[in-house]
């Protein structure tokens, strides 16, 4: 078989302990990467490649890791799990093997052996907050990483526009910093509640920063969606079995991976060029957001 290299950046990951070749981080920060691999890994398979994986740390470059694959292996093609613009505009043209940037779209990047493949965040995080608002939310806390982080940022700049739109001035105080994990969204929450932000509901751009979101609230007393309403980002399997039941907007895992397997087959056995491959999430109605 074949070797296809994924590389799972340092933004977005959320590691595990079970990397083929190093592995660094908690459990707790897996869930949608590490499903996300699994699905890439078994993929490649159809294919007839093998999927070897490498996790980074949260401060590594994943270009210059790319380098030191191809270096040291020489793939045939090289998948990266989400990643840095900054990073791919500044390095990428130094990579010269087919590669998919595997969750993350985006136009700032345009390189002829480049696929990208994923959801709009920004249209998608519009959604989630237009269907707050549609439920009579007027308040509404956003949990979220730093504008440096290209996915948050877009979530940002969707769940404003949404604001916008419906007359609502975006309010900076209702703004938490959180980490892509549990711990570091348990902590956000508890210092917006600390702040007394007066809120009905909170968009979380992802269903781990969202579960760590609602155990501070419920610490705090609160109930979810009694008292907060709570839209998550990702629809990782656990939104479907946890209580209450997550209302989130779920991005299409299966067919990400299959799309991003497909197109560097593509460029690797008939020399086609790069593509941008845009797929619509849906949103999941659970039980964690009311009507008000």
């Amino acid at each position: 078989m074949h070797t296809l290299y994924k590389v799972v950046s340092h933004l977005l990951i959320f590691y595990t302990e079970c990397a083929i070749l190093m592995s660094l981080g908690t459990f707790p920060t897996t869930f949608p990467k590490h499903f996300q691999k699994v699905r890439l890994q078994r993929a490649a398979t159809l294919y007839g490649y093998n999927g070897i994986v490498s996790y980074l740390d949260e401060n590594a470059n994943e270009i210059d890791a790319a380098e030191k694959i191809l270096r040291e292996i020489k793939p045939k093609g090289i998948i990266f799990l989400g990643g840095s613009v900054a990073n791919f505009q500044r390095g990428f043209d130094r990579i010269n093997v087919p590669s998919v940037l595997t969750t993350l779209v985006t136009d700032e990047l345009d390189f002829p052996n480049l696929s990208m493949v994923g959801v709009d965040d920004r249209a998608a995080a519009y959604t989630a907050v237009d269907y707050l608002i549609r439920q009579g939310h007027r308040k509404i806390a956003v949990l979220g990483g730093p504008v440096t982080s290209y996915p948050s940022l877009m979530r940002r700049k969707g769940a404003q526009q949404a604001m916008e739109d419906a007359g609502i001035l975006f309010n900076d105080k209702l703004y938490g910093l959180s980490n892509y994990d549990f711990e570091s969204a348990y902590h956000a929450m508890n210092s917006l509640l600390a702040r007394r932000a007066e809120f009905t509901a909170l968009f979380a751009m992802s269903d781990v920063i969202a579960f760590g979101a609602i155990r501070a609230l419920v610490s705090a007393g609160l109930r979810v969606p009694e008292d907060v309403s709570v839209i998550g980002f990702d629809g990782i399997t656990m939104s479907r079995y946890c209580v209450p039941v997550m209302t989130t907007i779920v991005q299409p895992s299966e067919q990400i991976a299959l799309q991003s397997i497909e197109l560097l087959v593509r460029q690797i056995e008939h020399g086609a060029p790069a593509q941008t491959v845009t797929l619509q999430p849906e949103l999941q109605q659970g039980e964690s957001v009311r009507a008000i």
